[in-house]
């Protein structure tokens, strides 16, 4: 059952409460925002790297990083890669993060 609401919604998905992560997955986002894409993609390598539990959701978000910057930076066979990778992951809600990078035109 969903909830129904006409005016001031909030909805939240997936929290995480690692702060460390929160902080990293920040400083990405922060760093793709400037325009400093190598260095995002840097940060969100380490992550995947360093903390990937092929689990949680919120990995999704940092495929959708990956795979944005690797668009961007015109490295298609990586964005393919990271996208089949996705695809075979037991992410949860990884579904969610496939609809999103076609209905955003990173992959057909």
């Amino acid at each position: 059952m969903s909830e129904r609401c006409e005016d001031e919604c909030v909805s939240l998905k997936y929290i995480l409460l690692n702060e460390e992560i929160n902080e990293r997955i920040s400083e990405g986002v922060n760093l793709y925002e400037m325009g400093r894409l190598k260095t995002s993609l840097q940060v969100f390598e380490d992550i995947m790297s360093d903390g990937f539990d092929n689990y949680s959701p919120v990995f999704g978000t940092i495929y959708l990083y990956l795979m944005t910057i690797h668009y961007e930076l015109g490295n298609s066979k990586e964005l393919r890669r990271l996208y089949d990778e996705l695809r075979e992951s037991s992410l949860f809600g990884k579904e969610e993060f496939i609809e999103s990078a076609r209905d955003s035109g990173l992959v057909r």
